[in-house]
Formats: C-alpha cells, structure tokens, sequence
C-alpha cells in the first residue's frame, strides 16, 4: 500500500469516527439532520396525501352517471327511513310509561257542520235540526288499561249540550268482558269475549260473530319493522341497478334553478290561510303570490290546481325549484343543482316492470311483511265472524283470499303489463342539490288496456310536497297526449303539502267525470302536543278542517271541522268493576226465566228511552 493510500485511509477512519461522534451529538439534540429527517417525513406523508386525494378524485370523476344516480337514491331512501325509525323510536320512548304503568286514555271528539245546503231528492239533504245536534254533540272515550296485568275498563259518553245523553261502559280482565249501557239496563252483561256467539244465541239474536276483536289485537299483527323494511327496498333499489341499463340515464350537471315559493295560497282555500286571519291580509297574500303563479304556472301548473293541468306543462328538465315559505326567505333566489333524467321506452319499461314484479313476489321478507299480515288479519277477522256479516264482505273476503297465493297475484300483475301499452315508456327527471339531497322529482308515464281508454299519469313530489295527476281519455276524446285539455276526460287530482315543524298538512282533491259526483275538497290537518311531567300527562289536539264542494249534492263551499283532543296520564290508581249478582249478569250462569225477565227489562227501558228522546230522531227524520 503506498504512502498516500495509507494516507487517505486514516483519513477515511478518521472521518467516519468524527461522523459517528457527530450523529451521536447531533442526534441528542435539534440539530439540522434530524429536521432534514422530519422534513423528509413530513414531505413523504404529504405526498401520498396528495397521491389518495388524486386518485379519490379520479375514481369520482369516473364514476358513471347510473351508479352516482343510484347511490343518491340509496341515501336518500336510507335517510328517509332511518328518520322515521329515529320518529318511531323517540315516541315509543315518550309513551313508554304508559306501557309499563297503569295509565289513562281521554279522547274528546267534536264536530261541526255548515253549509252543506239541500241536495234535494238525488242530493245530499241533511235537515238543519240534525245539523244543529251534530253541532252541539261530543263523544267522549275514557279508557283506563294496566298492560301488564291484562285489564282495562272503558266508557264511551254521547253528550248533548254538555248533558250526557247516553253512556256505554265496559270492561276487559283478561278474556272475561263486561258490558253496560245504564240507561237501557244498569248490569253489566258478563261474557267470554271469545265465545259471544253463545251470548246471542241466549237472547234469541241472529248474529254470525264469534268473537270480539279489541283494537290492539289488531293493530300489534298489523306492525310493520321498519327496520327490515328498510333492507328490503335497498335490496330493490341495488336490483334495480342491475336491470336498467346505463344509456338509461343521464346528467345535467350545475343546472341553475329558480328558488321559488310554492304557490299554496293559490288554492284559495281559507282553511290554508287561516280561518281567523283578516280577509284583507288574505287579498294581500293572493296578490304577493300573483307573479308567482304566472311564472310557475306555466312550467308545472301547480300554481292553478283549481284547473287541469295540461300534459305540455310538464317538463321533464325543471326551471324551477319550489320551496317552502320559510326556506325562500332564508334562501337566494337561484342556485345549482344537478339534474338526472331517466327515460324507458315501452319495451324497455314493460322488461324492468316485469323483473321487478317477479323481483318482488319471490321476497318471502316483503309478503310477510306486507300481505302476509294483511291476511292475518283477514283471517283473525273470519275466524270471529265479521266477514258473515253480509255477503258482499264474504266476496271481499273470498276476492282477497285468492292472492294469498302469491303465484297467482304474481300472474295476474304480469298479465296487467302484458296486455297493456305504454305508448311513452316511462320518463323521470330527479333534482339534487350539491351535498345530493332529492329535491325535486317529475314522473310521467301513460298506458292503455285492451278495451280501455288510456291513462295518463303525472307524479310531482319535492321535499315538502306531492302532486299526483290521472287522467283517463273520454271514448269522445280525440286529442292525443290532452293531459287535461279535453273537458270530457276523467280526472282525478290529490295534493298534499306537508309542513312538519308546525305539524301541518295540506290536502287538495279535484275529481272530474268519474263513475262519482264532481267534487273538491280541501283538507287541513293539524297536530299540537304538550307533556307535563308533573301531572304525568300527554296532551295532543288533532284538528281536521274539511271544505268541500259537490254541486250534485247540493254543496257549496261546505265545510266540516273535527276536533279531537286526547289527553295521556300515566301512574294513576283504577280498579275493575265490583262484579255480583246484584251488579252484573253472567250470560254463561243465568237461567232461562232469569233470561226473559231480562229481555222484558230492556224491552221497557229501550222504548222508554226512545219516547223520551223522540225528537232527536225526529230532528234526522224530518224535511225542513
């Protein structure tokens, strides 16, 4: 080795053990290789960052149109659903204290009439008097029920002019049931609710019952999980993924639209505005809503329900986007929404139809959870002799019946599409907003039967509202596609508009030239709720404002208001009726003598009763 190889060699040992000296210092401090390393890091995490982002945004960008559309579908459903359930569920918590305590049920039922006028002999003729009764009546229900413990008493009260006029009363322990009406006969009848057909058989009354069914009997089988609910029709919105073809749909992307308010006082109707409002404030708010309407109307023809909306007024790529009053004022008056138009020809639509019926007759889940309890039901209801009643329940019943065969009804839905056409196939247009909330859907679609005059059918349905248009053709229509402009056509029109933070709905129908009279009614519901913790009580007032008009039944601009107002307290002290010979009848134990001096009691008691109000039935009876 020479000198200068041996020189650069210590050199090199000499380097590498200062190096090894310096990493070692420089590592227990904050030195600049050690931010040189963090930097390095740092920048490393940054760059695979940036890398997922790229490739996120890439995935997204291309993702195609159909499965974008049926993701927001899926959400949207999922959304709906899982707000309902979070409903169901925070009201089961709220009454749960009236399961698992002894507790009250108080419903106060009023209702009142006017102008509903003189149909004469093929009209509707209610006399003034009847009317006057009506109008001073209320039906009160007071129930007291112990769930766990099976009992529960119950009274039903006729007052007129706050006098009780007739009360009914009763009780349930078990299967054992009470009945007393003090007025006709003041003991209870005892009887095995489950057997009342030997009840009858003892008094000599011809009735096919069996049995009597109570309400929650009914409405426990009736139940639907809303859960598995829910997973079935995701199940159906991935089918139909599956079957409709990806040329099917398209996508109008940052479409700018119109934030509008809905023309709901276009209706005219005073329920809707509020009965006690000024009526000058009401011109005020037809007038603010004038330039509304004759921007709207033409578009959608929503603004003008009173009339027919004409087929060329729906458009499949939407201008407008309506809101609710308290949205458009908060809101700009345009904004950019994204715009999926679906369109099936009648083949193709005839083919998705006929999947999805098969799709959905072959889920066991859905027929259980749907028709399965429907029938029983039907079946509960024939097993306690309501359906021998009349025959023409028998023939409901026996019609009904022969679709517990799913096959069958699977067949007959299958033979409906068959046999009929669908000379436009079937279009859709769905809005969303950018975060992919549904904010607005059209459907329109026509068929025609063998035989048959065709149908046309247009759906409107946005966040608060839904409109649903059918119209039939006349055999002496000649228009083709009239959608409203023919006035010998069948329509029938149903709007709702649902205002949920004031727990409020709204109701349009307008019916023209169907087998019924020409009507419109305007229906307006209302819920209030109150709770009290200290007096353990539930207060809820339903109110139902009814306007109708019927010229064939002689009614103009007539109105019905009903009002129920329900009180529930839970934790109260109740106990059944003392039950002796002295207090109540057993049906099972009394003798036959014993029968017929009954039977002589309530014959006097019942005439008497009749004579001594004899002018409430003449009030129904009579002609003004």
């Amino acid at each position: 080795m020479t000198n200068v190889e041996t020189s650069m060699g210590h050199s090199a040992g000499k380097a590498r053990k200062s190096g090894a000296n310096t990493w070692k210092r420089r590592s227990k401090g904050t030195g600049p290789i050690k931010n040189r390393n963090l930097y390095i890091l740092t920048s490393a995490i940054l760059v695979i960052a940036v890398i997922a982002v790229i490739i996120f945004i890439s995935v997204g960008k291309n993702k195609n149109v159909k499965d974008l559309y049926f993701e927001i579908e899926t959400k949207n459903f999922v959304n709906f659903m899982s707000d309902i359930i979070k409903k169901q569920n925070d009201s089961m918590a709220k009454t749960k204290p009236l399961r698992e305590q002894p507790s009250r049920t108080r419903h106060e039922i009023s209702v009142k009439l006017s102008n509903l006028g003189s149909g004469g002999n093929q009209g509707l003729n209610i006399p003034e008097q009847a009317i006057d009764v009506i109008n001073s009546s209320k039906l009160v229900l007071n129930s007291r029920y112990d769930l766990k413990n099976d009992i529960q008493t119950g009274s039903l009260s006729f007052l007129l002019e706050g006098q009780s006029f007739l009360d009914i009363n009763t009780f349930l322990d078990k299967n054992i049931m009470g009945l007393q009406i003090p007025v006709i006969y003041d003991k209870y009848f005892v009887l095995d609710k489950n057997n009342v057909s030997y009840a009858f058989d003892r008094f000599g009354i011809d009735m096919p019952a069996k049995k009597i069914l109570i309400p929650s009997e009914i409405n426990d089988t009736l139940k639907i999980p809303l859960v598995e609910f829910k997973d079935i029709f995701t199940d159906y919105i991935a089918f139909m993924e599956d079957i409709i073809a990806e040329q099917n749909i398209s996508i109008t992307k940052n479409v700018k639209l119109k934030q509008v308010e809905y023309p709901v006082s276009n209706y005219n109707n005073p329920v809707l505005q509020g009965k006690n409002e000024q009526q000058d404030n009401d011109k005020q708010k037809q007038q603010n809503l004038v330039t509304v309407k004759s921007e709207t109307s033409s578009k959608f023809g929503a603004a003008s329900l009173l009339g027919v909306v004409s087929k060329s007024d729906i458009k499949l790529e939407p201008e407008t986007v309506y809101q609710s009053q308290e949205s458009s004022n908060n809101r700009s008056k345009s904004g950019k929404y994204d715009v999926f138009t679906i369109k099936l020809n009648e083949d193709e639509f005839k083919a998705v139809a006929e999947k999805t019926i098969d799709m959905l007759c072959s889920d066991k889940r859905l027929f259980d959870i749907t028709l399965g309890k429907t029938y029983t039901v039907c079946e509960m209801l024939k097993d306690a002799g309501y359906f021998d009643l009349s025959k023409d329940l028998e023939a409901a019943y026996n019609q009904a019946k022969k679709y517990e065969d799913i096959n069958m009804l699977k067949q007959d839905l299958l033979n409906i599409i068959k046999y009929s056409s669908f000379p436009e196939g079937f279009n859709m247009a769905l809005t969303v907003d950018k975060s992919g909330n549904i904010v607005d859907r059209k459907i329109s679609f026509a068929n025609k039967m063998e035989g048959e005059s065709k149908r046309m059918f247009s759906l409107h349905a946005g966040q608060f509202f839904t409109r649903l248009v059918i119209e039939q053709e006349s055999s002496e229509s000649k228009s083709e596609n009239s959608l409203g402009t023919d006035n010998s056509n069948a329509v029938i029109e149903i709007e709702i508009i649902r205002q949920e933070e004031a727990s409020r709905n709204f109701i349009y129908i307008n019916c023209v030239n169907n087998i019924w009279p020409d009507f419109k009614a305007a229906i307006n519901t209302t819920k209030t709720s109150s709770e009290d913790n200290k007096k353990k009580t539930l207060n809820t007032n339903y109110i139902l404002d009814i306007d109708l008009t019927c010229t064939e039944l002689g009614i103009e601009k007539g109105n019905m208001l009903i009002d129920v107002k329900r009180e529930d307290r839970y934790g109260i002290d109740f106990t059944l009726p003392e039950i002796n010979e002295d207090t109540a009848v057993d049906i099972k134990s009394i003798t036959e003598d014993g029968i017929e001096t009954v039977k002589t009691e309530i014959q006097f008691s019942a005439a008497k009763f009749l004579l001594t109000n004899q002018y409430l039935i003449n009030a129904f009876t009579s002609e003004d």
